[in-house]
């Protein structure tokens, strides 16, 4: 199973360096926490408990196209807790309560797919699909106990036992919502269900009397492992790829680019704007023919377009020709 997961994963990261449109390929980590729910009981002298925990960690490797479509290969370990308390045990010895745990973790490997629907410029609506294999291992958990109770000449032992499936195979529905953060990093909420196929678990539980030897219920009970839960994901962008530009007969506009006029097909006039670029030639002085007025620059008469000379004016200089300094010399008698 792990190198079948090692496998899918450098197959998506090929996939994600070989696409032609735009595309990004993440590197996720999840936390799962909420309840189990619906097992099947036989006789119904167990009841389910209202809150029978599950709690996973996982990993997976993301790829998205276009900010649309992802396909995602994950694993990670899940914790569970089915716990039941038995009414009629309870009924028969008061001042008694019986709880049976069901404990076990296992691991969870899957493969999904999932679309994005935008809400907004960093925001979108996720769903996503995923086929699950879960992996239990064969295994037996049993329990025995022995509850005494002399005052009322009671004496009664409790017996469970719970076989666990190696593997079983669920379906995992999702839904939530995706935030784009500033890194370029996105940070997902979402509600999972987990809907098994098969079943998990099995077991028996009865209850005996030991003053009289006998058998004072039987019940049977099963469980595909289905739960609902609440998800975190924090998925870290390692590797993005812009959408390649095609050559086309578009029409092209001018920007100032660094100080040079270049000309640029218009599906990319802003993304060259977002970088500094102007539209436009480069703001340079030309030879035109329109009238000039003179001035006095730094002492000498020079001639300015008027569109110039406001700006002469501003920095000093003075309309007109400069005057020019008369030496008068001086008659001694």
């Amino acid at each position: 199973m792990k190198n079948i997961f090692f496998t899918l994963f450098i197959f998506i990261f090929l996939i994600s360096l070989s696409s032609k449109g735009q595309s990004d390929f993440y590197w996720a980590f999840h936390n799962d926490i909420g309840v189990l729910n619906n097992p099947t009981i036989a006789q119904n002298h167990l009841d389910k408990k209202f809150v029978s925990p599950t709690f996973g960690i996982s990993t997976s490797a993301i790829y998205q196209w276009k900010k649309i479509i992802s396909i995602e290969i994950g694993a990670g370990q899940y914790y569970s807790n089915l716990r039941f308390k038995d009414n009629s045990f309870e009924t028969i010895n008061d001042g008694f309560s019986v709880k049976y745990k069901n404990k076990n973790s296992f691991w969870n490997y899957y493969g999904a797919i999932g679309l994005n629907i935008p809400i907004s410029d960093y925001t979108n609506i996720y769903t996503q699909f995923a086929y699950s294999i879960n992996t239990y291992g064969n295994g037996t958990q049993s329990t025995s106990e022995n509850f005494i109770y002399p005052e009322k000449n009671k004496d009664h032992t409790v017996n469970a036992t719970t076989n666990y499936t190696k593997n079983t195979v669920s379906f995992m529905p999702e839904i939530g919502i995706q935030q784009k953060l500033d890194n370029d990093h996105l940070l997902s909420f979402g509600v999972k269900f987990n809907l098994g196929q098969s079943e998990m678990l099995n077991g028996t539980y009865s209850v005996t009397d030991n003053l009289t030897n006998t058998n004072l219920h039987t019940d049977n009970f099963s469980a595909k492992g289905n739960f609902v839960s609440l998800n975190v994901k924090y998925a870290i962008l390692l590797h993005h790829i812009y959408e390649k530009e095609k050559k086309n007969h578009e029409t092209k506009v001018k920007v100032c680019h660094l100080g040079k006029t270049i000309k640029v097909p218009y599906s990319l006039l802003q993304r060259h704007l977002d970088h500094g670029d102007t539209r436009g030639d480069c703001n340079k002085e030309k030879k035109s023919s329109e009238a000039k007025a003179k001035v006095c620059h730094l002492g000498k008469t020079i001639k300015v377009p008027y569109s110039l000379l406001q700006r002469h004016l501003d920095h000093g200089d003075t309309r007109g020709d400069c005057k020019k300094e008369v030496k008068v010399k001086e008659i001694k008698n």
